[in-house]
């Protein structure tokens, strides 16, 4: 994806499911798992999709599972940053279930206008920098990272050189 692209060109290691991931493995819940833990940041790419996934009832989504996870692993006084990838999903109060719990008071990159991607992109990397600097000073270490994307808005999570980011 163009995002991950744009991260790798920035010196961050990127882990996506499609790449580091394959369909009807037996070991998905362990890799999803370990990238969000060794990650030291994670970014949710919020769509309409991916608000109503995660809200939804099916218990065994990959989605929910992955968001619910992060924000058990994530929380404060770090956060999950958050990216709009579409202009539907710009209005934080139609934002339902745990999308809006954990992230519909936060503020977020907008990403959902191609026109201002490169300003977007600044953006989110001045935030995935200061995120992991508080935990630098917090004196977390987690080894190594992963950023999740999938095309409903999946779970990211980003580290710097020497890091890692998964996305």
């Amino acid at each position: 994806t163009r995002v991950n692209a744009w991260l790798q060109r920035k010196g961050f290691t990127t882990w996506l499911d499609d790449e580091r991931m394959v369909e009807g493995q037996a070991n998905v819940t362990d890799k999803m798992c370990a990238g969000i833990e060794q990650s030291r940041c994670v970014v949710a790419f919020v769509t309409r999709r991916y608000i109503g996934k995660v809200a939804g009832a099916d218990e065994s989504d990959w989605c929910k599972l992955e968001f619910n996870y992060a924000a058990l692993k994530k929380s404060k006084p770090f956060r999950i940053l958050t990216v709009v990838m579409e202009a539907e999903a710009r209005d934080q109060k139609t934002w339902d279930g745990p999308v809006g719990m954990h992230l519909g008071r936060q503020l977020y990159t907008d990403l959902s206008d191609e026109s201002g991607f490169e300003a977007s992109m600044q953006e989110l990397l001045a935030s995935l920098e200061a995120d992991m600097n508080l935990r630098r000073a917090a004196g977390r270490s987690d080894a190594a990272g992963g950023m999740q994307q999938r095309p409903s808005g999946a779970t990211a999570a980003a580290e710097d050189e020497g890091d890692e980011a998964s996305e």
